[in-house]
């Protein structure tokens, strides 16, 4: 009658050590990309490199990684096999993206990490931008070519006005093609302006580009963090602190994102090797929970 009793007991806590087995046998790691991919178009090849850290701490080199790719609206997916780097640990992966859109996609070997959404364009838009300057160098300043155009055509027209010269009209005709040329080149790198913007909108967004850069680097993996989608945390094991609102100061993350061990020499916390823009990104999305509290 006991054995009957235990015997549910005994089979759930089996179920647990087996669930539980890779976890103690070291089988998590955490996937940090060397860099986001940005402005990827349609068509163009992107490559991709990551390293892969056992336990988030020491680079270990597996027999397969892939980079692996859906976009929802199609259904079309990518598997790109990686190849191993010069360093143990480091792979690399150089991908296509057929449409453009939204991409989902995720890194696996040693289990698999997702990783922040892509958005493919169509067309290169720095080659819109790139338009822009070679207007006339007097289009450099728009406005002021406007006004002056303007200018030009009321003077002519109070000059047609009062001496009835005929030539007079023609100037106000010329004044008013130059105010229409200075505000369609205005225009022009306005309409640019916008379309650089919308194709990054994280590189002008520092907290929308840190929780990309948080995602992308592997943070959630070992910290938990609720303003974090849960999609992206699949393969979470929040063995570190919780950085939903964790108080801190704006200097101390610079000074800990760069170097750990500079604060505290015997940290697990690696090395990311992480460049200024993406230590200020990374501080603007931690400190930005905790200013909303």
């Amino acid at each position: 009658m006991r054995i009957r009793r235990l015997l549910p007991i005994l089979i759930t806590i089996g179920a647990i050590m087996i669930l539980a087995t890779p976890a103690l046998a070291g089988g998590w790691a955490v996937f940090t990309l060397e860099e986001l991919p940005s402005d990827i178009v349609a068509g163009t090849p992107v490559t991709i490199r990551y390293t892969i850290r056992q336990h988030g701490i020491r680079p270990i080199t597996v027999e397969e990684s892939n980079v692996n790719a859906r976009h929802p609206e199609s259904g079309e997916s990518l598997a790109i096999q990686a190849k191993p780097g010069k360093a143990t640990g480091e792979f690399s992966a150089t991908i296509t993206f057929p449409v453009a859109g939204s991409w989902e996609w995720y890194l696996d070997g040693f289990g698999k990490q997702a990783m922040p959404d892509l958005t493919v364009l169509s067309s290169p838009v720095a080659s819109k931008i790139e338009a822009v300057p070679s207007l006339p160098a007097v289009a450099e300043s728009p406005k002021i070519l406007s006004w002056l155009g303007l200018l030009v055509a009321a003077g002519a027209l109070m000059y047609a006005a009062i001496l009835r010269k005929r030539w007079a009209l023609g100037l106000v005709i010329t004044g008013l093609l130059v105010a229409a040329a200075g505000f369609g080149a205005g225009n022009m790198r306005t309409s640019a302006q916008s379309q650089n913007q919308a194709a990054a909108p994280m590189k002008t967004d520092a907290v929308a580009y840190g929780k990309a850069l948080f995602v992308a680097k592997g943070c959630g993996t070992c910290h938990d963090n609720r303003n974090i989608e849960r999609r992206y945390q699949g393969n979470s094991v929040n063995i570190a602190v919780d950085l939903t609102s964790y108080p801190t100061s704006l200097e101390y993350l610079r000074i800990w994102l760069k170097d750990p061990t500079s604060i505290k020499p015997k940290t697990e916390m690696p090395n990311l090797g992480l460049k200024e823009v993406e230590i200020e990104a990374l501080a603007a999305f931690l400190l930005a929970s905790v200013d909303d509290k």
